[in-house]
């Protein structure tokens, strides 16, 4: 069945003809003028430590794993969670849970697998492969806790997606590439939730990502 796509619209992320684009900003470094020329005797004036101007930042373009989020200072002891001594596996209440809905839930458990315990902290980086290009999947406004994982201890993390309800192929999305907070090595899982619905321009579809929370099950 032939799809007509218009564009899919994800917390910023915007589709348009089957194809992915993304855009970055850079912030303008500071600048000042040189102090003016003094008739008076010269003075000794003790030295004034300056302050370097802040660095410019951008977007990932697509096609490029989004790093994650700068983990929070680690408390003494706490290592941070590498993604080399985590487990990436399915987390509880994937999918839809209603006839209806248009809005799911990919969740992702992550189990510490190594000797020690470590710390997890922020927003994890997560790009949706789909045959329109990658998806950089933004955050959610919601607040980031420090979560200390003993070993075989778990976390989760939530991505909201569209439903397609529409019945036609919309957006087919294959796989999804995730970086642990603080991380750039990622890991790369299916994605079985199906397709993104087309966009037709009457709302704006969701597709965002939670920071890491705590898991008990």
């Amino acid at each position: 069945m032939a799809v007509v796509a218009s564009c899919v619209l994800a917390a910023g992320v915007a589709l348009s003809g089957c194809s992915a684009t993304a855009s970055g900003t850079v912030a303008a470094g500071s600048s000042g003028s040189a102090p003016a020329a003094s008739s008076a005797p010269a003075v000794s004036a003790a030295p004034v430590a300056s302050t370097a101007p802040a660095g410019g930042s951008g977007s990932a373009p697509a096609g490029v794993s989004t790093p994650a989020a700068s983990p929070a200072p680690v408390a003494a002891g706490a290592a941070r969670c590498t993604t080399a001594n985590l487990g990436f596996t399915d987390g509880p209440d994937n999918g839809p849970q209603a006839v209806g809905d248009t809005e799911a839930a990919r969740v992702v458990k992550l189990t510490n697998r190594g000797g020690s315990s470590c710390t997890l902290y922020g927003f994890p980086g997560v790009d949706l492969k789909t045959n329109a290009g990658t998806l950089s999947v933004s955050r959610s406004k919601k607040s980031s806790q420090r979560i200390t994982l003993k070993p075989g201890g778990s976390a989760l993390i939530t991505i909201t997606y569209p439903v397609n309800t529409g019945g036609g192929s919309g957006i087919r999305v294959d796989s999804m590439v995730i970086t642990p907070p603080g991380e750039t090595h990622s890991h790369t899982m299916a994605w079985a939730e199906g397709s993104f619905p087309v966009e037709d321009g009457s709302g704006h579809s969701v597709l965002e990502v939670d920071p890491v929370t705590s898991f008990s099950g």
